[in-house]
């Protein structure tokens, strides 16, 4: 688990560094002739990176915990259901509305999160 994060962080640098590179290098070629033009593009191109690859992890963060709670949720209605048959059909509804209000709270994460790139 430990070297999926380091990967993961790894990964992530490696993009934000690009992306910066990729973003100067732009500027420099459209603002050639103007040197403080140029540089003020290239912060704010920075920032943008930086917030493009803020935005992307905290969607899959979005992501990765709505999943977690749709398997705690389906895993504890499991081991409900293996403990009392009888009273499966009473619990298959409120495990739909359960996971039905993980996943509204992962899509409005996910909302705010790509609300960021605007």
């Amino acid at each position: 688990m430990l070297k999926i994060g380091t990967l993961m962080l790894v990964l992530i640098v490696v993009a934000g560094v690009a992306g910066v590179a990729f973003a100067s290098e732009q500027d420099v070629a459209d603002n050639a002739g103007n040197a403080v033009n140029a540089e003020t593009n290239a912060e704010t191109n920075a920032v943008r990176s930086l917030a493009i690859i803020g935005v992307a992890v905290g969607a899959g963060l979005c992501v990765i915990g709505g999943g977690v709670g749709i398997g705690m949720i389906g895993s504890a209605c499991l081991d409900s259901i293996a403990r009392q048959p009888e009273a499966a059909s009473a619990m298959f509804i409120p495990m739909i509305i359960v996971a039905g209000m993980v996943e509204g709270a992962t899509f409005f994460g996910l909302i705010v999160c790509l609300w960021g790139l605007l």
